[in-house]
C-alpha cells in the first residue's frame, strides 16, 4: 500500500482523503502527502455548459509552462469544452484514449491529419527533401488540378509502398508539380498547404492550422492540455486539474441511493482529484445533478 504521495500536494491531499473517507465500505489507506502546499479552489463563472472561464485559465496555466486536464464525470459534458480550445487553438489531447477522434483531434498515427502534417513540416531546408512516405502522406492532402502533374499521386503512392524511406531531394520531388517549385523557394508553410489542400482536407487543416499559427507547431504535436472523462485518465496526472462536479441522471440516482451505490460515485471523483499536482479547480454546477465536491473546499 502507497504510504507516501509524490503527486498529491497537502491540500488537495486533505480534500481528496477526506472526500473518500465518507464511503461506507472501505478500508482506511493512510499516506503521506509530497512536501507542497498546493491549491484548490472554486470558479463561480464557469461550467461545462459554458466554459469561457476555463480557457481563460487554461491559458493563464500554460503561459506558467504548467500542463492542465479538463475532467469530467461523462463525455457528453465535454464537447463544450472542445469547441472554446478549438476556437481558441490550444492544442489538446488524450493519450490514454487513443480511439476518441473528438479528444485527439491531432492524432499521429497511420494517415491521420496529425501525421500528415508532421510529415509535411518535417523539413527547414531552403531545398526541402522528404522520404517517399512523407511526401505521399502529405501529398494526399492536395488538389491535383492546376498543381501536380497527371499520375503524380500514383507514382508517390507505388514509391511509398516499395522504398517507404528513400530520401527526395528537391530535384526528385519538384518534378510532381506542374509548374516547379511549388514554394517558390519561400519556406514550406501551413498558410501554403491551406491555399492548395482539396476541398476535402480544409475543414480537418483548420483547426492544427490554426494552432500553428497562434502557438507554433511544436505545441501542435506535444499537447500540454488533457481532455476526457475521470474514467478515461486514471493513471495520470497534470499540475492544474479542472473537474467538473457534475453526473448524469443515472449517477444522481445511485448518489441519493447513497450506501455502496454512492460509494462508486465518491470513488469516481476522488480519481479526478487525485490526477492534481499543484491545483485542483472546481468549476460550478451546471445543473442540480451535481455532486458537494465544493462545499469541502
Amino acid at each position: 500500500v502507497l504510504s507516501q504521495s509524490y503527486r498529491l500536494p497537502e491540500k488537495i491531499h486533505t480534500m481528496a482523503t477526506t472526500w473518500i473517507d465518507r464511503c461506507t465500505e472501505r478500508h482506511p489507506k493512510p499516506y503521506k502527502p509530497r512536501k507542497a502546499v498546493g491549491e484548490v479552489r472554486t470558479m463561480n463563472k464557469s461550467s461545462w455548459r459554458d466554459p469561457r472561464g476555463v480557457i481563460d485559465l487554461i491559458n493563464e496555466s500554460l503561459s506558467e509552462g504548467q500542463t492542465v486536464m479538463v475532467l469530467a464525470s461523462c463525455g457528453f459534458m465535454l464537447p463544450h469544452v472542445i469547441k472554446e480550445l478549438k476556437s481558441a487553438g490550444i492544442p489538446f489531447h488524450n493519450p490514454y484514449r487513443t480511439t476518441r477522434g473528438d479528444w485527439n483531434p491531432i492524432s499521429q498515427s497511420g494517415g491521420s491529419m496529425g501525421n500528415r502534417l508532421r510529415a509535411f513540416l518535417n523539413t527547414d531546408h531552403m531545398f526541402p527533401e522528404w522520404t517517399a512516405k512523407q511526401l505521399h502522406l502529405w501529398f494526399g492532402l492536395l488538389q491535383s488540378k492546376g498543381l501536380l502533374r497527371r499520375g503524380a499521386k500514383s507514382e508517390i503512392h507505388e514509391m511509398a509502398l516499395d522504398h517507404p524511406g528513400r530520401k527526395l531531394t528537391f530535384q526528385d520531388w519538384v518534378g510532381y508539380f506542374e509548374n516547379g517549385d511549388p514554394f517558390g523557394f519561400n519556406p514550406v508553410s501551413i498558410d501554403w498547404l491551406l491555399d492548395h489542400a482539396k476541398e476535402s482536407s480544409k475543414r480537418g487543416l483548420a483547426f492544427p492550422a490554426e494552432v500553428i499559427k497562434r502557438q507554433g507547431a511544436d505545441n501542435l504535436f506535444k499537447p500540454s492540455v488533457t481532455v476526457g472523462t475521470i474514467h478515461s485518465v486514471k493513471g495520470g496526472e497534470a499540475d492544474v486539474v479542472i473537474l467538473f462536479p457534475d453526473v448524469s441522471r443515472d449517477g444522481m440516482l445511485e448518489w441519493q441511493r447513497g450506501g455502496t451505490s454512492r460509494d462508486s460515485v465518491l470513488r469516481t471523483f476522488y480519481v479526478g482529484m487525485t490526477r492534481a499536482r499543484h491545483t485542483l479547480v472546481l468549476p460550478r454546477p451546471a445543473s442540480s445533478l451535481s455532486v458537494p465536491i465544493r462545499q469541502a473546499v
